[in-house]
C-alpha cells in the first residue's frame, strides 16, 4: 500500500485593515500625548454605558423616571441618584 502525501492548504489571505479617512488622521506637527486619550477601562466603559443607557431611556420616556425605571426593569428610586 502506497501513502501519499498531500500538501498543506495555504493559509487564507488575510484581510487588511481600512484605512482612515484624512480627517481623522493625527496632524504630523501636533504631539501624540495631545492626541490620544487614555481608555476608560473596564469599569470606566461600564459606567459610560449606563450613564448613556439612561440617559437615551429617560429621554424615550419623556423624562418620566417611572417608565424609564419599567422599561430598563429597575426600581424608580434607581433613578433618583
Amino acid at each position: 500500500m502506497t501513502t501519499l502525501l498531500m500538501p498543506a492548504p495555504e493559509p487564507a489571505p488575510r484581510p487588511s485593515l481600512p484605512r482612515l479617512p484624512k480627517g481623522l488622521s493625527a496632524p504630523a506637527s501636533a504631539p501624540p500625548a495631545a492626541i490620544a486619550r487614555p481608555l476608560p477601562g473596564f469599569h470606566g466603559a461600564v459606567s459610560d454605558f449606563k450613564r448613556r443607557l439612561l440617559e437615551a431611556t429617560l429621554t424615550q420616556a419623556g423624562g418620566n423616571r417611572t417608565r424609564a425605571a419599567r422599561a430598563l426593569g429597575l426600581q424608580r428610586t434607581y433613578l433618583l441618584g
